[in-house]
């Protein structure tokens, strides 16, 4: 089983991510967040298989989440959300167990990322 902590931001999105995991038998959604500081407590605490984050949050920094996420809780994998995965990713640091999707793609891309960033 992948354990799963979703961070988005508005709500209305956190339950759309919510659901299109929800058919499937190998990840359980074990928190949710709306914005990073909570994401990294959470994800402390919680020890998620992977973290998914969206990239377009308000006021987010993601270098330093994902820097904050690889410090404090470095078994956890990251699944960026982004609209532009190619800008996305010359702005983290790359890190192991670490992918990027596009929004685009939709949920049956977001859940395979999660599947291989989580090794599974």
């Amino acid at each position: 089983m992948i354990s799963v902590l979703l961070v988005d931001h508005p709500a209305t999105v956190l339950h759309a991510l919510r659901e299109s995991l929800l058919d499937q038998d190998d990840i359980i959604v074990k928190g949710e967040a709306s914005d990073s500081a909570r994401a990294v407590r959470l994800a402390t605490s919680l020890k998620p298989d992977a973290v998914v984050l969206d990239a377009e949050m308000p006021d987010l920094d993601l270098a330093a989440v994902v820097r904050d996420l690889r410090t404090l809780a470095p078994a956890s994998a990251i699944v960026i959300l982004a609209l532009e995965p190619r800008r996305v990713e010359g702005t983290i640091p790359r890190t192991d167990h670490l992918e990027v999707v596009s929004k685009l793609q939709g949920a049956a891309a977001l859940i395979a990322r999660i599947r291989h960033a989580a090794g599974r």
